[in-house]
């Protein structure tokens, strides 16, 4: 897993896409506070990559219940939905940062096993 990557998964978890008033949102206001949960129906995200994540319990963020499922052991696989886990965080890293050109992360799929242990 690049830094980049990385970065996303810990920016996810505190909150740091979400804790700005966004200028240049495709699907909301000027200046509108987007919510966590907005990114699961965002009309900038592809619905199929949002419904290969697991599914969570009620009142639990899809996104969320995803990083809980991970696994937590160094040997274990990847699970199926980690390439789709990748992908929706950089589309959402690309829409909170619209004047920064975020290069796309190479093979998200493979970035599982080039992570040193």
């Amino acid at each position: 897993m690049n830094n980049s990557a990385r970065s996303r998964l810990v920016r996810w978890r505190l909150g740091r896409f979400t804790a700005m008033d966004r200028e240049e949102w495709p699907c909301a206001d000027f200046g509108a506070q987007i919510s966590r949960d907005h990114f699961l129906t965002c009309r900038a995200i592809d619905p199929d990559l949002i419904s290969s994540l697991p599914v969570s319990p009620p009142g639990v963020n899809r996104i969320d219940f995803a990083l809980s499922s991970l696994p937590t052991k160094a040997k274990s696989r990847p699970p199926p939905f980690w390439p789709a886990l990748l992908t929706i965080l950089w589309l959402i890293d690309t829409l909170c940062h619209p004047l920064k050109n975020i290069p796309e992360d190479p093979d998200p799929g493979r970035s599982w096993f080039n992570y040193p242990c």
